[in-house]
C-alpha cells in the first residue's frame, strides 16, 4: 500500500494474484524499482527541516552513489538509471565511501548524507535498517583550516570582477557562508556599522549579524550602491556553483602566475581566512564563534588553537596595556599633585 502511495505501483496490480507468492514476487520487484520519486520527497523533507542549502549538499551525495553504481555521469549517449532499494547494501555503500578520495572528513559527510537518505527509506518501510550504520568510516582527519593572509585574500578578490568581487570579499573579509551570502537583501546590510545581517537557518546560531573586515568592506559595498533595499546584493550571481565555478577559475589563474597557495583554496576556505585572521589579532574565542555561526567557542578552540597569539604579540600587548595604564596615571589626581594624606607616623615627602 505505500508503494501504491508512492506512485511505485498502481492499485490494480494488488488484486492481480491473490497468492502470498504473488505478494512476495511484488515485494521482489519493488525493490528493483527506481527511487526518483523517493528521493525528490526526501530532499523536499530536508528543506523543510534543515535548509535548503543542506538539501542541495545531500542530493550532490546521492548523485555520487549513483554515478558510482553506473560507471559514468548521465549524458544522451549513456543513460543512467536511478537508485534502487536493492542497490543499498552495506557493501555496496561501503566500496562507494572508500573510494570517493579526498580527505577523511569529506567523505564522512557523504556517508551522513547517504545515511540521513537510508534512515528516512527506513522509516517508510522501504529498508529494513540503516546499512551506513554497519560500514567502517573513516577516522577524522585534522580539522581543515587553509586560509589566507590578508594580502592575498585581497589579490584573489581583486582577481575577479563584479559582484563575483564583492561577493568573494564579503566571505573572506567576514566568514560569511554562501548560501547565506546569495540570499542576503540589501536591506540586511548596515553601512556605517559596516555589519551583515547573515540569516543562516542551519542552527539558531547561524542567524547573527557579522562585522565586515575594513580590508574587504570597499569591494563589497561595490555590489550594494546603487540597489533598492528589497534587491538581492548579488542579483547576477545565479546559484553557488555558478559562484564556485567563478572563483576556481580566479585561484587556477593565480596558480599559473606561481602563487601556489591559491591551489586547493575552495569558497569555504574563507572562512578560516576570516577566523585565523580575527584570532592572531586577538579576537576572543566567543566573538569569534559568534561570527562564525557557532554555538560556543569550543570548535573555535578545536580548529585554530594554533593561531592563537605567541609570547612576542603577548608582550607587545602588555606593553600597549602598560602605556595606557601609564597615560590613565598621569591624568589622576595623585599625579596632578593632590596628594593623599600620609599615615601617622611617616612624614609626608
Amino acid at each position: 500500500l505505500k508503494a501504491v502511495v508512492d506512485g511505485r505501483i498502481a492499485l490494480s496490480e494488488l488484486g492481480k494474484d491473490p497468492r502470498v507468492s504473488a505478494l512476495k514476487g511484488l515485494q521482489k520487484a519493488l525493490r528493483q524499482t527506481d527511487l526518483g520519486p523517493v528521493i525528490d520527497r526526501w530532499t523536499a523533507m530536508v528543506a523543510r527541516e534543515a535548509s535548503q542549502d543542506t538539501a542541495d549538499h545531500y542530493l550532490v551525495y546521492i548523485k555520487s552513489f549513483r554515478d558510482k553504481l553506473n560507471g559514468h555521469k548521465a549524458s544522451e549517449d549513456k543513460p543512467q538509471r536511478e537508485i534502487r532499494v536493492s542497490d543499498l547494501t552495506i557493501s555496496t555503500i561501503q566500496t562507494w565511501v572508500e573510494d570517493l578520495g579526498g580527505e577523511p572528513n569529506t567523505r564522512r559527510k557523504y556517508a551522513a548524507g547517504m545515511s540521513s537518505f537510508c534512515q528516512y527509506l527506513a522509516r517508510k518501510t522501504l529498508l529494513e535498517f540503516n546499512p551506513v550504520r554497519e560500514i567502517k568510516l573513516p577516522k577524522l582527519g585534522r580539522p581543515r583550516d587553509k586560509h589566507l593572509a590578508t594580502d592575498e585574500a585581497e589579490l584573489l578578490v581583486k582577481q575577479q570582477s563584479g559582484d563575483f568581487r564583492a561577493l568573494a570579499a564579503l566571505m573572506a573579509g567576514s566568514g560569511i557562508e554562501i548560501s547565506v551570502a546569495l540570499s542576503l537583501l540589501v536591506r540586511d546590510v548596515h553601512v556605517e556599522a559596516r555589519e551583515v545581517r547573515a540569516r543562516g537557518t542551519k542552527t539558531d546560531a547561524r542567524d547573527r549579524v557579522v562585522r565586515v573586515a575594513d580590508w574587504s568592506w570597499p569591494h563589497f559595498l561595490e555590489a550594494v550602491q546603487g540597489k533598492e533595499p528589497s534587491e538581492k546584493v548579488f542579483s547576477s550571481i545565479k546559484n553557488r556553483w555558478q559562484a564556485r565555478d567563478a572563483h576556481a577559475t580566479a585561484c587556477a589563474a593565480l596558480v599559473k602566475k606561481g602563487y601556489a597557495v591559491f591551489d586547493g583554496y575552495t569558497m569555504r576556505d574563507h572562512r578560516h581566512t576570516y577566523a585565523v585572521r580575527a584570532i592572531q589579532a586577538g579576537t576572543p574565542v566567543t566573538v569569534v564563534a559568534a561570527q562564525l555561526g557557532h554555538a560556543n567557542g569550543q570548535l573555535v578552540l578545536k580548529v585554530y588553537a594554533n593561531y592563537l597569539p605567541k609570547t612576542a604579540e603577548r608582550a607587545q600587548w602588555e606593553a600597549a596595556a602598560t602605556a595606557m595604564d601609564a597615560a590613565k596615571k598621569s591624568t589622576s589626581s595623585v599625579s596632578s599633585g593632590v596628594q593623599e594624606a600620609a599615615p601617622a607616623g611617616i612624614p609626608a615627602e
